[in-house]
């Protein structure tokens, strides 16, 4: 299976999120860190099937967009559970009012640990 990648830099931080997708145009979100907006324009700009988002990790950089994809897209969100419970501190501390984000709470789908494998297509 070919793969193609989509790099996007969001948000104030300029973080990288990832598209990642096959020849059948499903897709992977990898850090929708914010511009939900502008990630799902993307996706439809290049008719993308998404199958779910992918957090690398809880800081408010990575998840800034999630809530604003999952509201476009009914997807599973997979990360962590250490992450779960970093992005649930980090959404109480000052790195999200310094930041300048107010995008609601979120909860992964999917609780992963390490040596799990998540495949997007049987």
């Amino acid at each position: 299976m070919e793969l193609k990648l989509l790099r996007m830099m969001v948000g104030m931080y300029q973080s990288n999120c990832y598209i990642l997708f096959d020849e059948d145009n499903d897709a992977v979100i990898i850090d929708p860190g914010a511009e939900g907006k502008r990630i799902v324009e993307t996706i439809e700009k290049h008719n993308l099937n998404p199958k779910m988002i992918l957090l690398t990790h809880g800081h408010s950089d990575h998840y800034g967009g999630v809530n604003e994809v999952l509201s476009r897209y009914d997807i599973p969100l997979y990360m962590s559970k250490e992450d779960q419970e970093m992005l649930e501190k980090d959404q109480k501390n000052i790195d999200r009012a310094l930041g300048g984000f107010n995008i609601g709470e979120i909860k992964a789908s999917h609780l992963v640990k390490d040596g799990d494998e998540i495949k997007f297509k049987d």
